[in-house]
């Protein structure tokens, strides 16, 4: 996980947007990290980014993308751009929709994109129909397609929206992770062990430890805590 803030940080993130492959690559020499673009198949898109360009962070869902720098102004005021993607990623839009407060995590879902501000609270974008306003004092938030769900700071599991099969059936304990996928999520608790509901396929849902996850289309993946991956998911979906 990418922190916004700048407070966590990792050397090389990349995003899927429709055919869309964005990279943030870092230049140590001059201490940023700039986007990068790659597109299926090629040619690719022109790469609409300038190279001197700074980003803390980026998060994408299906053909939209948010990058987030800092202000000129001030190293606690983010920035945020998002670009649209069109004609298979060879065209985009690009909108200026946010300069505020730093936030401690931002997340995005097929369709929607939500964060935590400064204050724990939850905000969300691309989003009109759904309010957030009273959720504060979360740790942490995941993204569905229709639903947000969010770990609040002693681990317990809340979700909001129209996720069938997810909303009202979240699970009990205390929790440390959490990931959506399009109709499905999963959590870890702070035991280390798995719990995944909605509409995916729990009876494969793998046994043992572990400390990260990944969830998509009808499929999820984790990391175990001796460092392999497993992935399962519809029609016998396994890790190649």
């Amino acid at each position: 996980v990418v922190g916004v803030n700048g407070q966590k940080s990792l050397p090389f993130r990349c995003n899927i947007s429709e055919a869309v492959v964005i990279g943030r690559v870092p230049s140590p020499e001059l201490n940023r990290s700039s986007l990068n673009c790659s597109s299926f198949p090629s040619p690719g898109i022109q790469t609409p980014f300038h190279p001197n360009d700074s980003f803390t962070g980026i998060v994408s869902g299906d053909g939209f993308l948010y990058g987030f720098r800092p202000s000129f102004s001030s190293s606690n005021v983010l920035v945020m751009h998002y670009w649209r993607f069109f004609n298979n990623g060879t065209t985009m839009e690009f909108k200026w929709i946010y300069r505020g407060p730093a936030l401690n995590q931002l997340e995005a879902g097929n369709s929607h994109i939500c964060g935590l501000n400064a204050t724990n609270a939850l905000d969300c974008w691309k989003w009109p129909e759904f309010n957030p306003t009273g959720d504060q004092n979360f740790s942490e938030v995941a993204v569905g397609e229709g639903f947000v769900c969010r770990l609040s700071e002693d681990g317990k599991i809340s979700c909001r929206g129209n996720g069938a099969g997810v909303t009202g059936e979240e699970p009990k304990g205390n929790y440390q992770v959490i990931a959506a996928g399009f109709r499905h999520a999963c959590a870890i608790s702070r035991g280390n062990d798995l719990q995944c509901w909605g509409n995916t396929m729990i009876d494969d849902t793998p046994r043992g430890k572990f400390n990260a996850l990944a969830l998509g289309l009808n499929r999820s993946c984790a990391l175990r805590t001796n460092g392999t991956m497993v992935c399962w998911g519809e029609n016998n979906f396994s890790l190649p």
